[in-house]
């Protein structure tokens, strides 16, 4: 089913893998494995040591045990809203009737970031399809192609949608692509008074990631709409002080703010915690430049700015048409 398994997990609106389980002499053993390729870019970018399809393999049970178990013995297509938090009794009243099972990976989907998962139990196995996020089991598998795959009908296939990159400055997508910590990169340009977006870059891995994880469109696009004053915001007081500064974590600074040598104890508010919360945006640079702002962001919580601001990455900034500030 490995053609059949790809094109199930790419019709998925939100799905990031799957896995087909198979009764093989009495046991459901992981048969075959299916990532989008966005996801192992993920995976890689985000410091996973490796993916939840591959740690699953590791796993087998036999007809009752397990989530994976009681659905092929149950026969019965089954939704997981959480798997993270399937240790809870009502998820397990709900899903069985009261019949006692325990789910084995439950530190595992919260180590790769898996939530909602679909069951759907064929006549030899199990497949098991899920997402990064809570979503609805018709955000997984369409009721109809759940129904084919019980009966053991044709899967149409489907193949990965082909990404179309927005059009961008090609010395912004080389800084961009100059680090692979990097998922967006925004120049901030002063116009009227303001900084304001013009222009921005994301990777095809990223677009395609933010595509079919159901993000509400990109970091990078929702940042357009907003503005700064010189001393405004992160954007505004690194424009105003002429100084680099470095945010660890995006998602998890307070209505306090974060203070810096580099500002004189000012405070500094980063206002766009709670979208990089929605769009997981992790650590972020923001270098000066003569006429505005230069900022790089990753998914992935990072340690200093070094690792952002690589040496290849400064030198594709050094030879852009973009000034540093002196």
């Amino acid at each position: 089913m490995a053609s059949q398994l790809s094109s199930i997990v790419e019709s998925g609106q939100h799905a990031c893998y799957g896995i087909e389980w198979q009764l093989t002499d009495g046991v459901l053993v992981a048969k075959e494995v299916y990532n989008p390729s966005w996801r192992i870019e993920y995976a890689a970018r985000a410091g996973l040591k490796s993916l939840f399809t591959t740690e699953s393999t590791r796993h087998t049970f036999t007809p009752g045990e397990g989530l994976v178990g009681q659905v092929f013995l149950q026969q019965q297509p089954t939704f997981a809203k959480d798997l993270q938090q399937l240790t809870e009794e009502e998820n397990r009243a709900a899903m069985f009737g009261g019949a006692a099972f325990v789910y084995k990976r439950t530190a595992l989907a919260a180590e790769y970031g898996i939530h909602s998962c679909l069951f759907v139990p064929t006549k030899s196995g199990v497949l098991e399809v899920g997402a990064m996020l809570v979503v609805s089991p018709d955000d997984l598998i369409a009721p109809a192609l759940v129904k084919a795959i019980q009966e053991g009908g044709p899967i149409p296939e489907v193949k990965p949608a082909p990404v179309k990159l927005a059009p961008c400055a090609p010395w912004l997508q080389k800084i961009a692509e100059s680090c692979p910590e990097l998922c967006y990169a925004i120049e901030w340009t002063m116009s009227a008074g303001t900084l304001q977006v013009n222009e921005s870059y994301n990777p095809a891995w990223r677009v395609q990631y933010a595509a079919q994880a159901g993000l509400p469109g990109l970091y990078t696009s929702s940042s357009r709409a907003l503005t700064f004053q010189p001393g405004e915001g992160v954007v505004g007081q690194v424009f105003q002080a002429q100084k680099e500064l470095f945010i660890q974590d995006a998602q998890e600074i307070t209505e306090e703010g974060v203070r810096d040598d580099m500002f004189s104890g000012n405070q500094v508010h980063f206002l766009r915690a709670d979208m990089a919360k929605t769009f997981n945006i992790r650590s972020a640079a923001f270098v000066p430049l003569k006429s505005g702002v230069l900022e790089l962001g990753s998914m992935k919580q990072l340690k200093s700015m070094a690792a952002l601001l690589t040496d290849s990455t400064m030198k594709a900034i050094e030879e852009a048409p973009c000034a540093l500030a002196k």
